[in-house]
């Protein structure tokens, strides 16, 4: 599969954007028409910070990435998917 645009290379109003890839991920697959749906019994491993001001930078990147696959999400609602071959 390929999408419109890299995820690694991502960027948002001019800005290079390497966080939130796992949505990201999911936009490009439902670009190229594919469905998408929840693992309830998925197992995920993180590494957690281990200061506040570290736990305080990854919630704020997780915002921000939510907020910009959600703008990139409803851009692309009611167009036809697209996915280059």
């Amino acid at each position: 599969m390929r999408a419109s645009t890299p995820v690694a290379c991502q960027s948002f109003c001019g800005v290079l954007c390497p966080y939130g890839e796992d949505r990201a991920l999911t936009n490009a697959i439902l670009q190229c028409g594919f469905d998408t749906v929840c693992q309830a019994s998925a197992v995920v491993c993180t590494l957690v910070p281990q200061n506040y001001t570290k736990l305080c930078k990854m919630y704020l990147r997780w915002d921000h990435s939510y907020v910009r696959e959600g703008i990139a999400l409803h851009a692309s609602f009611g167009k036809d998917r697209w996915c280059p071959g």
